[in-house]
This record gives structure tokens, sequence and C-alpha cells, in this order.
């Protein structure tokens, strides 16, 4: 049981990047309960990484071929569709340096349809991704919200127009 705690706060936090002091604390006991047990920290934070299978890669690929960006003051905004995995992409983006990144995939009638946007941004950047998503969900009749820097929302929309909505509402909150 501790184990998935663990797991699920190195996962929630991209392994720390997003944790507060409490999130140290509370993971320094766990790891204490767990090496009594002979359990290993490395072991346990494997879970945690996300591996894509081909299939995956491939729809990632796709995804990066129709990035688009907008420069807004020096704060680059990348944002694409995808078939699928849209938050490893809009994590990816952040990972790889980008300041903004917007991720939209188009949701299946079965799921009610619409679209479900991945918003993630640097911890340099002067955005609120929770705030902005739940507006973004407000706005496009869907909903949204998060984390401050790692947000998503579900939308009636079109991918494309949900990630141009996310553009425009992102530059109006930086150009403030």
């Amino acid at each position: 049981m501790l184990e998935a705690a663990l797991v699920a706060i190195l996962s929630d936090t991209s392994f720390f990047k997003t944790s507060s002091s409490k999130t140290f604390g509370y993971c320094s006991e766990i790891l204490a309960h767990l090496e009594k047990e002979g359990m290993d920290y490395h072991e346990i934070s494997s879970f945690a990484d996300s591996y894509l299978d081909d299939s995956q890669k491939i729809g990632v690929a796709k995804s990066l071929g129709r990035l688009k960006y907008k420069m807004i003051g020096d704060t680059i905004i990348c944002y694409s569709t995808a078939g699928l995995c849209e938050s490893h992409v809009a994590s990816g983006l952040i990972e790889i340096g980008m300041d903004v990144a917007f991720v939209a995939k188009e949701l299946p009638p079965s799921a009610g349809g619409g679209c479900k946007v991945s918003a993630r941004a640097n911890a340099r950047t002067d955005l609120d991704m929770a705030k902005l998503m739940g507006k973004l969900g407000v706005l496009l009749n869907g909903a949204g919200g998060g984390h401050s820097k790692a947000a998503g929302a579900t939308c009636k929309a079109t991918p494309e127009d949900a990630v141009r909505k996310c553009v425009e509402l992102a530059a109006k909150e930086l150009e403030r």
C-alpha cells in the first residue's frame, strides 16, 4: 500500500518537480517505512516511469510533426493536436525546454465527443495552468482544472479550436 502511495506521489509531481516541503516530508516518512521492509527507492520509482509502446511513439512523432509555436514576449508557447498520448507530448515539450505547451486530442462519441487538452508550463512561466484550463472549460462548454503547472480540460470543440483558444487565453494572461 505504501509503495502505491509513493508511486502516485512520484507520478503526480513529475518526480518532485511540482512538490512542496510537505510532499518531501510525507515521502520521507513513507521511505523510512519501506526501507525497514527492505524496499528500495530506485525499485519503487521505476513503476512511476512511463514507457510508450511503438504505436504510442508513432503517435507522439505525428503530434510533433504538427507542432506550432507562438512567441509572447520571451515566452514560447507550443501547441499541437494528438491522436493519443497528448499528456506525454505536452510534458515532453516542457522537458526539452519549452515554456508552455498545449496538446489536444479528439474524444470519441462514446466519451461524449469534443476533445481533451493537456496543458503544461515550466516553473519560470508566470501562468497558472489550472486557472487557464478552468477558463477554457467554461468557454468551450466543458470543465478544466489541475495543478498550477500541469492541468487539463475537456471541451466541446475540435482539438484545433481548443488549442487555438488556449494560446489566445495564455497570450492575454502573459500580456497583462
